[in-house]
């Protein structure tokens, strides 16, 4: 279960991640309507992204799991902290948590999941470390697809709502 739960959450690390790089205005953009300004835009708009890359490979690199579990749980309180500030604020942007691939306003169920993902993360550094290369390739292969797989039908079904509550409305 943890070597499974480290993929999943390298996967989601590295799309969070690789979003926020190929769609930097758009993740600007929110950082400037969370309350952030001048050139501490730009250097959290590169750094944050930077951090979520060196976690993903952290959780997967022999001797780096824990650092990564260690890092991967002070991103998701910061978000955490900073996604229930603008709730209380009601501050209205864009989460771009994971930019164009998974369009949504900051809100409940953003501080949700990353509730959900603090959990994992807790469970992760409960448990004893998972030697990933010594896992069977076969194993290790069906881990990484699967992880992908169902980050991949979360993605399809938020959009798939997403549109449903459009055309409600429309």
């Amino acid at each position: 279960m943890a070597s499974y739960l480290t993929f999943l959450m390298a996967v989601i690390f590295l799309t969070s991640s690789v979003s926020k790089f190929v769609s930097p205005k758009t993740f600007h953009r929110t950082l400037i309507q969370l309350g952030i300004r001048g050139r501490q835009v730009r250097l959290l708009g590169w750094f944050i992204p930077s951090i979520e890359i060196l976690t993903a490979l952290l959780l997967v690199v022999p001797g780096g799991q824990r650092s990564g579990q260690i890092t991967m749980l002070i991103l998701l309180l910061g978000f955490t902290a900073v996604v229930g500030k603008a709730i209380i604020k009601k501050t209205d942007t864009d989460c771009n948590c994971f930019g164009s691939f998974l369009p949504e306003k900051l809100g409940t169920s953003t501080l949700i999941r990353l509730i959900v993902l603090i959990g994992v993360t807790v469970f992760l550094i409960a448990s004893e470390p998972v030697e990933l290369y010594a896992l069977p390739v076969e194993q290790l292969i069906f881990q990484v697809l699967a992880s992908t797989g169902w980050f991949a039908i979360y993605i399809l079904s938020a959009q798939v709502i997403r549109q449903f509550k459009a055309l409600r409305a429309s």
